[in-house]
């Protein structure tokens, strides 16, 4: 008996699936959150009063942490501290510290929160929260941090001495009940309730350039297939030394110059150990900017790096209506989605005459202006949220601004970081150098646009 035609589709199409099994969804990237409660300060003696004073001992501590709305709670390993039996009582001072992780020459451990074999306070919580949640989260995700005190009996309820309620973004520099670097919500003194003491970290970034670790060790993976999509240890990237990374791009006919670029270098290679607020692991002074500018050349030098953008725009580029729609629109058309994480994004343009006999051409002088690409990571009034600067028109005094030009351009002491954003990475700070009288447009992003 021949088998039917149904039956030999069948067999086919099993046999197809177990040939060719199918692909396996991608794994979505996810950033390790991580919140460690470094210090407990008991300042009441109400936690456990026993009865009619008779009883009465420290709290039973334990720490309830949500990251991202999901809860994790360690409650089996709370600080133990039993009823005096009666008709003693237990006797202490407060505040009375259970544990100080960070006390100086050594921690603090009452005996009460030390869980062998570890020996060691365990309220640390990791959570891996999806790349794109956090990544593109100017506000940031939630963090809550409770302290509870384990009662016993039949109508007690654990009750919470404390709360702190966190907005914490990509940068680990977070808003809420304190904000960075505020990081204990009261002070060590007689109160009510409970002094708590925390660090949080977003992924690992050992020199708070913005870039994680693994980023600048193994690449980036932006969309979870496997593949690397940003090889930042191949465009030398050092996860021991502050990276900065820049694509620009440039209107035909005004392509940046090598000497541009090689001396805003050297000022951004001049900042302090400590610039952004958190010091080079590797020792040494600088931030490393690396300004791609793809295969451009002059006399034969690349005049920045070729980390596989940074291209002249097309001939629709508009020469004199520069203005927020036809950037965005350049941006939309010549910068990879992919690399919002790790690079800025500008362009270069000459503006327009609006005077004399050049009036609507595209207006330009001898000097250059690499100080407008160091104000253009932010902090200068004219930024936009793309840190796009303007120049202002050509004026009658001209010859005159072309001498004073050179002379305000800034040195490389005077490039210095002025403060943080609430997000706080270097990635995210403001770098300001003095303003020159601009007549080359540098339209460059202040931040990766997470």
């Amino acid at each position: 008996m021949k088998p039917s035609t149904a039956t030999l589709w069948r067999c086919c199409a099993l046999l197809a699936c177990l040939l060719f099994p199918t692909t396996a969804a991608a794994a979505v990237p996810t950033v390790p959150v991580v919140v460690t409660i470094t210090e407990l300060v008991q300042l009441d003696h109400g936690q456990d009063p026993g009865v009619a004073g008779i009883g009465q001992s420290l709290g039973d501590f334990y720490p309830e942490v949500v990251i991202n709305g999901t809860p994790l709670t360690n409650s089996a390993f709370y600080c133990d501290n039993p009823p005096a039996d009666f008709p003693a009582n237990n006797v202490f001072d407060v505040p009375y510290t259970l544990f100080n992780l960070l006390a100086q020459p050594h921690p603090i451990v009452d005996g009460s929160c030390v869980h062998p074999p570890d020996r060691i306070v365990p309220w640390t919580f990791t959570l891996d929260v999806p790349l794109s949640t956090i990544a593109f989260n100017e506000i940031g995700i939630d963090v809550v941090i409770r302290i509870k005190d384990r009662d016993s009996g039949p109508f007690n309820d654990d009750d919470t001495p404390a709360t702190v309620n966190l907005k914490v973004p990509f940068g680990g520099r977070w808003t809420g009940t304190v904000n960075w670097p505020e990081n204990c919500n009261r002070p060590a003194v007689g109160d009510s309730g409970a002094r708590v003491c925390w660090q949080i970290e977003v992924g690992k970034d050992s020199d708070g350039d913005g870039l994680l670790d693994d980023w600048e060790i193994n690449g980036v993976d932006v969309d979870g297939d496997g593949v690397i999509d940003i090889d930042l240890p191949a465009m030398g990237a050092n996860p021991m030394h502050k990276d900065i990374f820049l694509e620009l791009d440039w209107r035909i006919g005004s392509p940046p110059q090598r000497a541009e670029i090689q001396k805003v270098k050297a000022a951004f290679a001049a900042a302090p150990i400590d610039a952004g607020g958190i010091p080079n692991p590797d020792g040494l002074p600088g931030i490393t900017l690396h300004i791609d500018t793809g295969a451009l050349t002059e006399n034969g030098l690349l005049v920045g790096d070729n980390l596989g953008g940074g291209n002249e725009l097309g001939a629709q580029f508009p020469a004199c209506s520069l203005n927020d729609n036809t950037f965005h629109a350049a941006k939309a058309a010549n910068f990879d989605p992919k690399r919002k994480l790790v690079f800025r994004y500008g362009i270069t343009s000459t503006q327009c005459c609006l005077f004399g006999p050049a009036f609507g051409q595209p207006c330009s002088i001898d000097a250059q202006c690499p100080g407008a690409v160091c104000q253009a990571f932010g902090g200068h009034p004219g930024l936009d949220a793309d840190a796009r600067t303007r120049t202002h028109a050509e004026s009658p005094s001209r010859r005159r601004r072309r001498r004073e030009l050179q002379a305000e351009l800034p040195q490389r002491h005077e490039l210095r970081p002025l403060r943080h954003s609430a997000a706080g990475r270097l990635g995210r700070d403001r770098l300001l150098a003095p303003a020159p009288a601009q007549r080359r447009a540098w339209l460059a992003a202040a931040r990766p646009a997470r």
